[in-house]
């Protein structure tokens, strides 16, 4: 059996953030466990700015992307069968981190020492379980109020590792950053 790696979404969760994770972790030989609010198929969005100079953006425009089907509703999730946790970015975690029960099982990765690592928007369910205090970690700049509000230190690099804690600032960092959360993985799974 495989050992268990669970990734929290809900709709509009950002794909690139997602999907990466989803099909890279299983070449190490982790199994991703998606859960959502509820079991069923979730909407997911494309975040980017467009490189056109003539089409002015100031932050990311969002559109639809690929459907990703979560096999467990949090309620039903026990986090004790999962040796890690990936918090996925996008809009989901606006919505999702006021799930009491996402909330109980993230502090238990953290609270236990289990490997976690966040992408972009997915700082917002740590912070919004307690987890940001005496944390230094890196996000999208736009979240980085995220972090600083709840008691953490925001630094602006690709990758930063603090204990437990794999972070990125977005999918463009997804390489080294899954580099270093599959490193820490299977010094977990060995110990």
């Amino acid at each position: 059996m495989p050992h268990k790696v669970l990734m929290p979404i809900g709709d509009a969760t950002e794909v690139m953030d997602t999907l990466y994770p989803f099909f890279r972790l299983p070449e190490d030989g982790f199994e991703v466990v998606v859960a959502g609010p509820e079991a069923r198929l979730y909407h997911g969005v494309m975040h980017e700015i467009p490189p056109n100079d003539s089409i002015p953006w100031d932050i990311t425009r969002e559109q639809p992307a690929y459907h990703i089907r979560a096999t467990v509703a949090f309620r039903d999730v026990k986090p004790e069968e999962y040796v890690g946790l990936f918090l996925s970015g996008g809009r989901a975690p606006e919505y999702i981190r006021y799930d009491p029960h996402l909330m109980a099982i993230t502090k238990h990765f953290f609270d236990a020492g289990k490997p976690v690592c966040s992408v972009c928007h997915g700082v917002e369910i740590a912070a919004a379980a307690g987890c940001m205090p005496g944390r230094t970690m890196t996000t999208v700049a736009k979240c980085a109020l995220d972090i600083t509000s709840f008691g953490g230190k925001y630094v602006n690099a690709p990758v930063h590792i603090d204990g437990n804690l794999v972070s990125g600032r977005t999918w463009h960092d997804n390489t080294p950053m899954l580099r270093e959360f599959v490193r820490m993985l299977k010094a977990y799974v060995v110990d």
